[in-house]
């Protein structure tokens, strides 16, 4: 990896991230811009903005935490500092945020471990469990949100897209949990694909297919693997591993109703978490850094029935500097801290 921090890659994305989440929210406050608006800013709860704001660096913390504990779990001799397991999140917070469907966030959260002498095995390891149980948590969270879809007033687009995208999500959980304890079916896979001539043309054109599937099959091994190791030492790491995700992704979604109450409104807590989540999903398959654009219109479209027209720009633009800017910013000091000349040396 190279020692500048913004590598040209990252600049790329970063600079296409800003450049559609500015000219997305200019939009917004352009069409909901009022003479109310400007009043409503007047009339806003500061001690909203104040517990956000804390609940921001908290979230920080409970990633931190569960940095540390996913370590622990698998027996790693490495005892990060607090800082330091937050600032690995920060930084794979960034990398995340500035490349097509986050695809830099796993190389990041390996190379941020392995800085602070994590052997690549175990920071592979932990980068899995990390995602494992973001997974179930999702998985869990939104078949729920699909059951109690009409009690929630989810409107039927947003519901239709949602189905959508969870079903590729369960989808790829499945392929992903069979890959996993089931290599077997991997090599099954590989040669009904070596069999269909246009997938095998489309493979080795660009690398070997055989190659592909046994780097999918090395992780399967290192998985079972540290499975295994965390199973022999009790499943207390695991729960709490998935307790401290919940808690995370709970306290994620606390914003915006924190945010709606800080401009004098009383949000109903269960639709605004669940359009929240809806939006996550959503963006996990938008191929845009950080799924700029289509985070900002579309928390517009969900929240447009809830919130005030004259509010809702300045409600999306609180929204998404809470939930990405503010992370962001963060996480690119801490990527610099990394690799720049100030590197830590925790």
């Amino acid at each position: 990896m190279e020692r500048d921090g913004l590598t040209r890659g990252r600049r790329k994305g970063l600079i296409i991230s800003l450049a559609l989440s500015i000219l997305s929210l200019s939009l917004l406050l352009y069409f909901t811009w009022e003479e109310e608006t400007l009043n409503s800013l007047k009339m806003i709860n500061i001690r909203g903005l104040l517990l956000v704001s804390v609940l921001v660096v908290c979230l920080w913390t409970l990633e931190g935490l569960r940095n540390k504990v996913i370590l622990l779990s698998l027996g790693s001799p490495i005892r990060l500092s607090l800082m330091a397991s937050a600032r690995i999140y920060l930084a794979t917070f960034f990398c995340a945020g500035v490349t097509p469907w986050a695809i830099g966030e796993w190389p990041c959260y390996i190379y941020g471990l392995t800085r602070r002498q994590v052997p690549p095995g175990e920071a592979a390891a932990a980068a899995l469990l990390r995602s494992f149980f973001t997974k179930i948590f999702f998985l869990l969270c939104s078949g729920m949100v699909i059951i109690f879809s009409k009690s929630l007033r989810i409107i039927s687009s947003a519901e239709l897209l949602f189905r959508g995208a969870f079903t590729a999500a369960a989808l790829s959980f499945l392929a992903y949990f069979l890959i996993m304890f089931k290599p077997g079916i991997a090599l099954a896979i590989l040669e009904l694909l070596h069999g269909i001539t246009p997938v095998r043309k489309i493979f080795n054109s660009r690398y070997s297919l055989t190659k592909f599937f046994q780097t999918l099959l090395d992780e399967a091994c290192r998985f079972r693997a540290c499975m295994k190791k965390i199973l022999s030492r009790g499943f207390f790491f695991l729960v709490l591993t998935f307790i401290l995700t919940a808690v995370y992704w709970m306290a994620y979604f606390s914003i915006a109703p924190l945010l709606l109450w800080g401009l004098g409104l009383t949000p109903s807590l269960l639709p605004v978490i669940s359009w929240q989540m809806i939006i996550v999903l959503v963006l996990t398959y938008v191929p845009l850094p950080g799924g700029s654009g289509v985070a900002e219109f579309g928390a517009a479209s969900l929240f447009a029935g809830f919130v005030p027209s004259p509010l809702l720009g300045i409600f999306i633009l609180a929204w998404r500097f809470f939930t990405y800017f503010v992370t962001l910013i963060a996480g690119a000091v801490s990527l610099f801290l990394f690799e720049g000349p100030f590197r830590s040396r925790e």
